[in-house]
Order: structure tokens, then sequence, then C-alpha cells
């Protein structure tokens, strides 16, 4: 699943939205820079989950505004959300990190399942560490300093990612409710005139 679908799918499972609406979280958010979305993008996303079947489309008109294609979750689309979450947060791709996206579109998720995934995510990141290691050990008798150097700077990544899944691990100790209400904190923010 493409990144535009993950977060579209996570912001429609909060209630309705319209793609103007998706769009402009998107700018609000930021994330044409952070996650690399563009609003082109969120068009093309919203037209793949309506034919996979994962979101619902219905029209809607409100006050003397034209009439608006609203989008819908669908239990097919919850399981999609939740499934490439889980892809997401074990991913140790240190590219885009679709971490960060899955992190901060956690709405849906139970706080039990996150920890438990993020747990697994840190096993995983230290095996990760554990084979760059490996791989150093056994290039630095080579000379080859250029990948050396950045077998640590990998390492340095993946401690820091590690840092952030005990952080989120504590917060969700702390407030397993967090997700659930920042869901609905953050759909009664947008409700003026981005959601239906």
């Amino acid at each position: 699943m493409a990144k535009n679908e993950l977060v579209s799918l996570a912001l429609i499972s909060n209630g309705p939205l319209h793609a103007y609406g998706l769009n402009r979280i998107v700018k609000a958010m930021d994330l044409e820079n952070m996650a690399k979305i563009s609003p082109a993008s969120v068009y093309s996303a919203l037209s793949r989950l309506k034919n996979e079947g994962s979101v619902e489309v219905s029209t809607m008109q409100v006050g003397n505004m034209p009439e608006r294609k609203v989008y819908t979750i669908t239990e097919k689309g919850k399981t999609r959300l939740e499934e490439e979450f889980t892809k997401a947060v074990l991913s140790t791709d240190t590219g885009e990190n679709p971490v960060n996206i899955a992190i901060n579109f956690a709405f849906g998720m139970p706080a039990d399942e996150i920890i438990s995934l993020l747990k697994i995510r840190i096993e995983n990141l230290r095996e990760n560490i554990r084979i760059s290691e490996k791989r150093i050990g056994e290039i630095k008798s080579c000379g080859m300093l250029p990948t050396i150097i950045s077998l640590n700077a990998d390492i340095k990544h993946r401690e820091v990612e590690i840092g952030l899944a005990y952080e989120f691990i504590g917060l969700l100790e702390k407030d397993p409710l967090f997700y659930e209400r920042q869901g609905r904190e953050f759909m009664e923010c947008l409700n003026q005139d981005l959601c239906i």
C-alpha cells in the first residue's frame, strides 16, 4: 500500500471525509514535505481505494456548496488499514520510514496491539544492528572506510528508532486511550469545514 493510501484510510477511519478535506489535512500537517504526499496523489489513492472496495463513496451537499464525494471506510478498508499499519511499523527500512506515518495515524489501532508491534520492531531493529556490526567486523581489515561509516550511521539511526519505539510504548502504557482520544480531538478540530 502506498503511504498516501495509508494516510487516507487512517484519516477516513475517524469519520467520512471528502478529498478536499483530506488535502487540507495533508497541507496542514506538512505531509507534502514530511512524507512526500502530494494533493494529486490523494485523489489517486482515493480512486484506488474505492476500486478495491476499501472505501465507499457517496455524495453530499453542505449548505450552498456544490455536491462533494464523501469517502467512508469499509470493513475491508479497516482490515487493510490494520495490515498496512502492522507492515509499516515492523518495517526496518531507513528510507522514507513508514513507521513515522503509521505512528502519526494510529487512530484506529488498540494500544496493546501497537505496543506489541513496537516491541517486535525493537527486536527487528536490534537484529539489524547485530548484522551491521558483524559486517563492520568482516570488512574492517579491507579498508572499506566509506562502507564502515555508512554502517555506523545506520546503526545510530536504528538506535534512535529503538528510542522512538520505547517513547511510544511508554506513552501508550501510561495512556492506553491516547490514540482513540487523539483521533476524536483531531476530527473535532477539523470538523469546522473539512469533515462531514
